[in-house]
């Protein structure tokens, strides 16, 4: 008496394992199952020599009789970029061998191409922007989300999420935007431990104050020919720099010093000699300009009046002939 079975049959499934693109450094897996869909037993020995790949489950030997399956788990752990291929031997010609392919890539490598951005002296109430560059020099993907919890400052573009590719950048603008005066440092997080951060510093400064004294010159009455001299004040009492230009275009007044531009830091200030020398008699007005808004105009007013003029009547006394003792006089 004997027995007749069918003969072992081999499906490997799938035939092939495409790993993709992965990281060097980091790793992927798959699997393909063989399975003995004839009779009697399956037998053979799963190997691989490739410095690349990796089996993790289900190698070395198998024995399946009818229905029975071995999964096997590869791995694919590229050291060098570029791309990679192995392939499987199932250790039995009733089986085919399984062909592994796989890209290694180098792994992102950040550049920011400002550690620190310094915004100098800004106006409370004004702004100054500047910006930095977060570039993927390696491979892979550089993700990341660039953040910031500062009050003076604010992220204009390129805050939030970003992926990154090979060489790939990105820039991210930021405001300086002082409410009150003093230092001011706030850090910008890059969003990814490959990224280092960004510093930023800043100074606000209190805007410029204008004060003039006086606003005004009175320079009584001046006779026609001669002048007088008055002087004003133009003081920065507040910060920043107070800029204008002090100018006036008036026949009868003139500007003796202080004229022209002037810049201002705090405290600074700037004394203008005005002149007047009226060419006719009369009530003369005149506006100086201090050449800001911050600044109000200086008025001037002055009398021009005519000189003294002499009449002596008469201009010769004739006393005719008095005898000597004698005493005459003439009005």
């Amino acid at each position: 008496s004997g027995v007749g079975e069918e003969p072992p049959i081999c499906l490997i499934d799938p035939v092939s394992l495409d790993f993709g693109t992965v990281t060097v450094g980091d790793f992927a897996d798959q699997t393909f199952t063989i399975t003995n869909t004839g009779g009697g037993t399956l037998s053979g020995s799963v190997s691989e020599s490739c410095a690349d790949y990796k089996i993790i489950s289900g190698g070395g030997d198998y024995n399946l009789v009818a229905g029975q399956s071995v999964i096997v788990t590869v791995r694919f752990l590229p050291t060098v970029a570029g791309f990679q291929a192995c392939t499987i031997e199932t250790g039995t010609a009733d089986c085919i061998d399984i062909s592994c392919s796989g890209v290694g890539e180098e792994p992102p490598t950040c550049l920011v191409d400002q550690a620190s951005l310094d915004f100098g002296t800004v106006t409370v109430g004004d702004s100054a922007d500047q910006t930095f560059t977060i570039t993927n020099i390696g491979g892979g993907i550089l993700a990341g989300t660039v953040s910031e919890s500062c009050a003076e400052y604010i992220i204009i573009s390129g805050g939030g999420t970003y992926a990154l590719g090979a060489d790939q950048s990105l820039v991210v603008t930021i405001r300086f935007a002082p409410p009150a005066s003093g230092t001011h440092l706030c850090t910008v997080s890059s969003g990814s431990t490959d990224c280092a951060d960004v510093s930023c510093t800043g100074v606000g400064e209190d805007p410029p104050t204008c004060l003039v004294d006086p606003v005004s010159l009175d320079f009584g009455t001046v006779t026609v020919g001669d002048f007088a001299d008055l002087t004003f004040t133009i003081t920065n009492t507040g910060g920043g720099m107070l800029a204008g230009t002090v100018s006036e275009s008036c026949a009868e007044y003139s500007l003796i010093s202080g004229a022209g531009a002037y810049s201002l830091g705090a405290g600074q200030s700037v004394t203008v000699t005005v002149r007047f020398a009226p060419t006719l008699a009369g009530s003369q007005v005149c506006s100086v300009e201090t050449g800001t808004a911050l600044c109000v105009d200086v008025s001037c007013s002055g009398v021009g009046e005519d000189p003294p003029t002499c009449l002596v009547d008469p201009a010769s006394l004739d006393f005719g002939t008095v005898t000597v003792g004698d005493l005459s006089l003439i009005h």
